[in-house]
């Protein structure tokens, strides 16, 4: 009964156990050991037995005898019931194995960038907790519920996939002082413009960038200054709790049974990993949540809130929420009074008006709330809006590239192929019409997806496929809940589909590498050291502008300097890319002028890279924009950390 997901366990460990000896022969090179040095010499055959027993193993499952196996195996265990206790200790041990693995600081720094090592350890862990999980559920007098090696091999996974991705993303929150990123940290600078006055004392001009985003940022704000780590901490709460809420809401009607939970747990780490941003979590949540063909008023109101909320949000998300209660509508069973084939102009256009009106609705919603946005912003040009339409696309970052390993073509399809094989197992029950509506949405947000990733600047994840994965878990979740609950086989079938789902995620969550921990006493000297020099500018009558670390300001880890709101450097970066040239001019003029008395900005490098390594492109192109403009009138005066320092020349380079 249990033997395809055994043969999918035992398998993957032989591929894995293959590629894990690879990646110790990749390691020896690049650390300058022998594989031959008896501690990497015991592993490596370790790791040989494991793949040949797995393999072996694997084998039997295609004879009788791997009954007798299977059986001599939970006789084994049942010796165990009488420590249950204990069991379930060993359980909760293998949940943690692998972020200590990761964290650790030799293991980490020697196997961290290992991913299939990584990946052999989350298998044989799977096994190991699955059967710990058998012996601790056995049936008793209390509980007579026996728990299935399919239930038990998910949650095993599924458990150890989700506590290592929570330990991930919590080594995110951290009163660690300086910019964690390119740009994560800056999005608490733009969150407080909604503020501004009271944090600055300047009515200043609200985001251009993501404005939605920014706001829900905000609200810690509410508080007034609060420590740094308080709002790390609320946008990963925001981007957690809205991904949770998503998939509950997406099996929401499904039959509640353990299966259920665990289609939720791989739902909401298929959308961590898309990297679906919180803000776009809100219009699919109301979507969800409040479109109906029962109460089609209703709709209507969701549909146009969502889309408002769109309006602000991201550009290619204008039609998104329309096309998803489009996709709920085109997922609707059929009429028996609607030929499935009627292709005539009446009944196509009957069937697609809705659909239809929804969209143009929709779009229309988004135009107009991003148009009175634009205009109660305080932000005078409105091109500034609109850079993503002006940038260079990199079409190479479609395919592996160094900015982006797997290509965000490859990235994407793989990420998602268990949706993909669902959506067209259960497309055999559709009619034309529907697979004309469904097929067509996931095609257009698939293929806009790809276009907004390779736009410069992106491409470094899947995070703007984030409209196709919404997509295509929605259409993915509908066809879990019809296919797989009429009878047990098919139940069993949807265990052995997610656990293969689960190892696909394992692949993209195992890739993070994670670090923690800082030198306090240092970073508090540096960030005095920053203040100080700041302070003697701001007093001596001077502008101080932060291009970098503006998330210093409005936090309150830097006091007393009054805020020069142009530059910062996520907009200057955008504005380099589409070729703003009112704005750069701007920015050029005020360092002819030498406003600045000082100008806190990243380390700059006067080194042009091949595009094609990683951020090749945008290294370019800021070393040309940015860098040389401000080298030829600004001088570096000091180095805090990883921060510079420059001031005004006393002689202004000939750069013209």
């Amino acid at each position: 009964m249990y033997k395809p997901i055994w043969r999918v366990l035992f398998g993957s460990i032989v591929i894995a156990s293959v590629l894990a000896i690879l990646d110790l022969s990749h390691l020896a090179t690049d650390k300058g050991f022998s594989l031959f040095q008896p501690k990497w010499l015991i592993l490596s055959i370790f790791i040989a037995f494991i793949g040949i027993f797995s393999g072996a193993v694997l084998s039997l499952t295609w004879t009788k005898s791997f009954e007798k196996l299977e059986k001599f195996y939970n006789s084994f265990l049942s010796q165990g019931e009488k420590i249950k206790g204990l069991f379930v200790l060993f359980f909760i041990v293998t949940l943690f194995a692998l972020p200590y693995f990761a964290l650790n600081p030799y293991l980490g720094d020697l196997f961290g960038s290992r991913l299939w090592i990584k990946v052999l350890l989350f298998l044989l862990l799977t096994f190991f907790g699955a059967s710990f999980l058998r012996v601790a559920r056995k049936p008793s007098k209390n509980n007579s519920k026996k728990v299935s090696w399919i239930e038990c091999i998910l949650l095993a996974a599924l458990a150890q996939l989700l506590t290592y991705q929570l330990v991930m993303v919590g080594l995110y929150v951290t009163n660690y002082p300086f910019a964690l990123g390119w740009t994560r940290d800056s999005r608490y600078y733009y969150a407080s413009l909604f503020f501004s006055e009271t944090l600055y004392g300047q009515n200043l001009p609200r985001p251009i960038l993501h404005p939605s985003l920014h706001f829900i940022l905000s609200l810690p704000f509410l508080l007034g200054k609060m420590p740094l780590w308080v709002h790390r901490a609320w946008s990963v709460i925001l981007t957690l709790g809205l991904s949770w809420a998503v998939s509950v809401t997406l099996f929401k009607k499904h039959r509640k049974n353990t299966l259920t939970i665990f289609c939720i747990i791989w739902a909401f780490l298929f959308l961590v990993q898309g990297s679906v941003y919180a803000h776009l979590l809100v219009p699919t949540l109301i979507i969800l949540l409040f479109v109906s063909l029962e109460n089609k008023k209703r709709a209507w109101v969701a549909i146009i809130i969502a889309s408002a909320w769109a309006g602000v949000s991201r550009i290619n998300w204008f039609p998104v929420p329309a096309m998803l209660a489009a996709l709920i509508y085109f997922l609707e069973p059929r009429s028996e009074g609607f030929s499935p084939y009627l292709i005539k102009a009446k009944g196509f256009l009957r069937y697609f008006t809705l659909p239809a009106a929804w969209f143009f609705t929709g779009t229309l919603s988004a135009f107009l709330s991003q148009a009175v946005y634009i205009q109660l912003s305080g932000n005078g040009a409105r091109d500034e809006f609109f850079t993503s339409l002006a940038s260079d696309l990199l079409w190479y970052r479609l395919l592996p590239n160094a900015t982006y390993a797997p290509g965000i073509l490859w990235g994407a399809i793989s990420l998602s192929l268990p949706l993909i094989i669902l959506v067209f197992y259960a497309s055999k029950k559709w009619d034309v019409l529907q697979k004309l509506g469904i097929f067509s949405i996931l095609f257009i947000l698939f293929v806009g997806g790809l276009v907004v990733s390779v736009k410069i600047g992106g491409g470094a994840d899947l995070h703007n496929m984030d409209a196709y994965f919404v997509s295509i878990l929605l259409v993915g979740a509908t066809a879990l809940s019809r296919e797989f609950e009429q009878d047990s086989p098919r139940e069993d079938l949807r265990g052995v589909w997610l656990f293969s789902a689960s190892l696909i995620l394992a692949w993209f969550i195992l890739r993070g590498q994670g670090s923690f921990g800082y030198d306090k006493v240092a970073t508090t000297a540096q960030l005095n050291a920053l203040q100080a020099q700041s302070t003697h500018v701001a007093e001596a009558g001077d502008e101080v502008l932060f291009i970098s670390q503006r998330h210093l300001l409005a936090v309150g880890l830097i006091e007393d300097i009054p805020l020069i709101p142009e530059y910062e450097k996520d907009v200057l970066m955008e504005m380099v890319m589409s070729k703003n040239g009112a704005y750069m001019g701007k920015f050029y003029k005020d360092l002819h002028d030498q406003r600045f008395g000082l100008i806190v900005i990243d380390p700059q490098k006067d080194s042009l890279l091949d595009e094609k390594r990683s951020f090749g492109a945008e290294n370019n192109i800021w070393t040309l924009k940015v860098t040389r403009p401000l080298w030829c009138y600004y001088e570096q005066e000091d180095l805090i950390g990883g921060i510079e320092l420059y001031v005004p020349r006393t002689e202004p380079l000939d750069c013209d």
